[in-house]
C-alpha cells in the first residue's frame, strides 16, 4: 500500500500517518489510517478533488493487491 501511497498526487513524506496535499494544520489535506474495519479516509479539500483522488487510489489498490477495492460512501 506505502507504493501506491507514494504515487497519488500531493505525497508528502517523512510523517508517521500518510499525508497528501498538507496535515491538519493546513488548508487542504488527506489523510489515511488502516484501521480493523478497513482504510479510513479523511480530508478537507473540495469535494471534485475528494471523488477523483479517491477514484484513483481506488484503483491504484484494485491493481496492486489483486482483489476490488472501492469507496464503501459512495
Amino acid at each position: 500500500m506505502s507504493t501506491v501511497y507514494k504515487q497519488m498526487d500531493g505525497w508528502i513524506d517523512g510523517y508517521d500517518h500518510p499525508y497528501w496535499f498538507g496535515t491538519e494544520e493546513d488548508d487542504l489535506y488527506i489523510w489515511a489510517s488502516v484501521e480493523l474495519s478497513g482504510l479510513l479516509l479523511s480530508g478537507k479539500v473540495d469535494e471534485g478533488i475528494w471523488i477523483g483522488w479517491v477514484t484513483v487510489l481506488c484503483a491504484k489498490l484494485t491493481l496492486a493487491l489483486g482483489r476490488e477495492i472501492h469507496d464503501a460512501e459512495a
